[in-house]
């Protein structure tokens, strides 16, 4: 069944040219999982109980721990204030929670902080989707009885890739619609989140890669 998937997939991506050379196109793709840095907590206090902060800070800094509040800029409200505290060892988090709790300052919310994005990584990502391609490639290339002769060419532009938008006609005035709206949107996301509800975010860098067969 697999094999019969991988040949209508060839069958609609192939191209056969004069000199009876095979061209395919091929999704690769690797996968990874970002594991958070750090715990962290938001706190949010009235103004006129700001020195519970303070006592929070001293007691932190007995202990020795590095982490201290943090003030956020809110201005939903000009009677309370919100601290955030990020804390990589999770006992000393814990312990964290416990003096809040101890000093009656109440936590908003618990979350993660994830790593910044790294670019590095990402160009380690880029190889190892090549390497996937390649992977792939050979094996068409072994049903068919040809060799790969050459890679030619290599697209990290997979935004269409995505099976959402096999039900939308991309030359349509409703598809170009939709895809502006997807385009702004997307924008958003340049600044990769740092904050997270989870403690590991899964995702996956994909590129397009093009091989000629012989």
């Amino acid at each position: 069944m697999r094999l019969f998937l991988i040949l209508i997939s060839l069958i609609i991506s192939t191209s056969i040219n004069s000199q009876n050379r095979i061209i395919i196109r091929i999704l690769g793709q690797s996968n990874y999982v970002e594991s958070a840095e750090s715990n962290s907590m938001m706190l949010r206090v009235k103004n006129s109980e700001i020195n519970k902060i303070h006592i929070l800070s001293d007691s932190l800094f007995a202990l020795g721990y590095k982490s201290v509040p943090e003030k956020v800029n809110d201005y939903s409200s000009h009677n309370f204030s919100k601290f955030r505290i990020n804390e990589a060892s999770v006992e000393n988090f814990d312990r964290i929670m416990v003096l809040c709790n101890e000093l009656l300052i109440p936590i908003v919310s618990v979350f993660y902080m994830m790593p910044e994005h790294s670019f590095e990584d990402e160009d380690i990502q880029a190889i190892l989707a090549l390497r996937n391609a390649n992977s792939q490639a050979k094996i068409i290339a072994n049903h068919l009885n040809k060799k790969v002769l050459r890679i030619l060419n290599i697209d990290d532009d997979t935004t269409y890739a995505n099976s959402f938008y096999d039900n939308i006609d991309l030359d349509s005035e409703r598809g170009q619609l939709i895809l502006k709206l997807l385009e702004v949107l997307s924008r958003r996301n340049e600044v990769y989140s740092k904050d997270s509800k989870e403690e590991f975010r899964n995702g996956a860098y994909t590129l397009w890669v093009t091989y000629e067969l012989n």
